[in-house]
């Protein structure tokens, strides 16, 4: 996955990817620690949602089910938290010098916020969905949701490899998208007039539909990292493509002095400044 030349990976990299990576600025510590401390909030906010439904009372079913999801998910909430947290934390303290490094940085912290979230919603979606809806149902939209996800695993490994499939993404995540709707609009109408189940409890049973957009932003997340870790992997050749200004990787001319020039290249018969003399001139 990671071993593609630079031919093979600049056929899919395109200038938006380039542009995105470019519009990473340079944050200092004080910034950081900021952003830092309002992200902590979702840090303890996801902990809670996966851990807090387990240790409630949900009836006999529903209570075996929350044993259950305390024994698997449980584990992996703590575990990508913990991950969550402490990529936050080695983002505030370590600097990044370029706009490469700072892409990959804030692509990985999206990306293992999408995993939380994903293991954090899965108790309360799932006592919800059994102790509402039932287990036929539950098993139907399971099975749906594994569907998309395997799904969207062969699309994107095609996709990084510049092969076509037959249909795109964005069609597969909105037919999945409505037969969830269908199946969950009909549950909640059965749910309210035949069994007379609260209309709140009803609606919240449906929190499983959430899964597949998450699922398409997750993929979508994983596509950017991936591009990005390339783009810094080849960046030398990226910024001799793009016409990328070495002040503008580095974030100024400062920085950039102290570096091998890339681009703007040195002229033939011309001297490239040693970090030294770049930095008189920065």
């Amino acid at each position: 996955m990671f071993n593609q030349t630079y031919k093979q990976i600049s056929g899919y990299i395109q200038r938006k990817d380039i542009n995105e990576t470019l519009k990473f600025s340079y944050s200092n510590f004080f910034t950081k620690f900021g952003v830092f401390i309002l992200a902590m909030g979702f840090v303890f906010g996801l902990y809670a949602i996966g851990i807090g439904p387990t240790q409630g009372n949900w009836g006999e079913t529903g209570n075996m089910v929350a044993r259950i999801l305390l024994d698997i998910v449980g584990p992996l909430v703590k575990i990508s938290d913990g991950i969550f947290f402490l990529m936050l934390l080695a983002w505030v303290v370590i600097p990044y010098y370029n706009r490469g490094i700072a892409a990959v940085q804030g692509s990985l912290i999206g990306l293992v916020w999408c995993l939380t979230t994903f293991f954090s919603l899965c108790s309360l979606s799932t006592i919800a969905l059994v102790i509402v809806q039932g287990w036929i149902s539950f098993f139907i939209q399971l099975a749906i949701v594994l569907m998309y996800f395997c799904v969207s695993i062969y699309m994107w490994i095609m996709k990084i490899h510049t092969k076509e499939t037959k249909i795109g993404t964005l069609k597969v995540t909105i037919v999945t998208l409505g037969v969830m709707l269908l199946i969950n609009f009909v549950m909640i109408i059965y749910l309210v007039t035949c069994k007379h189940i609260n209309f709140y409890f009803s609606l919240a049973s449906a929190l499983i539909v959430f899964y597949v957009l998450l699922i398409a932003i997750m993929f979508y997340q994983l596509d950017r990292t991936y591009k990005m870790i390339y783009i810094q992997k080849y960046n030398r050749q990226f910024r001799i493509a793009y016409k990328i200004p070495d002040k503008k990787w580095w974030f100024t001319a400062k920085r950039a002095a102290k570096h091998p020039r890339v681009y703007p290249p040195v002229e033939e018969g011309t001297k490239e400044p040693t970090p030294k003399e770049g930095n008189k001139h920065g």
